[in-house]
C-alpha cells in the first residue's frame, strides 16, 4: 500500500520473519526520506527503530505490529481537517519542498490516467 500523508510518503508491506516468509502480524513501513519516518514516529509516539540500508529500494524502514499500524491509520484519518491535501503539505512543511513537488508530479500522472488512459499507457510503458 502506498500512503501519502502530510508527514510524508510511505510504502507499507508485510514484513518477513527470520526464515524469509511473510509474517502476517508485522508490517514494514518504508520511506524514501528519513524525516518522513521520524515525523510519523514522533507524531504517533512510535518507539520503532528506523533502519537504513543503501542496498534496498526504500532506504528507510520500520517494522511495526499490524495492530499498532491500525492505530496509526485510524489516527491519520482523524487527523484530516483540511480541504486540500497539497496545500496542507505546503503548510505543514512550511514552504515548497521536494516532497510537495513530487506530489504535484504524481497528481499530474494520475490526472492523465483519468483523462487520457491511452496516452498515459503509450508514454509510460516502463511503469509495468
Amino acid at each position: 500500500m502506498w500512503i501519502f500523508t502530510k508527514y510524508g510518503f510511505f510504502s507499507v508491506v508485510c514484513a518477513k520473519d527470520r526464515k524469509g516468509n511473510s509474517d502476517p502480524n508485522l508490517l514494514m513501513v518504508r520511506a524514501r526520506e528519513r524525516h518522513h519516518l521520524e515525523d510519523l514516529c514522533f507524531q504517533f509516539e512510535l518507539k520503532n527503530r528506523i533502519r537504513e540500508s543503501k542496498k534496498t529500494d526504500y532506504r528507510y524502514r520500520i517494522i511495526i505490529k499490524k495492530e499498532d499500524w491500525l492505530k496509526v491509520s485510524k489516527a491519520l484519518i482523524q487527523d484530516i481537517d483540511y480541504p486540500n491535501f497539497k496545500s496542507e503539505v505546503l503548510s505543514y512543511e512550511q514552504g515548497n519542498t521536494p516532497y510537495q513537488h513530487a506530489l504535484h508530479e504524481i497528481w499530474g500522472v494520475m490526472y492523465s490516467l483519468q483523462e487520457n488512459k491511452d496516452s498515459l499507457i503509450n508514454t509510460h510503458e516502463w511503469i509495468v
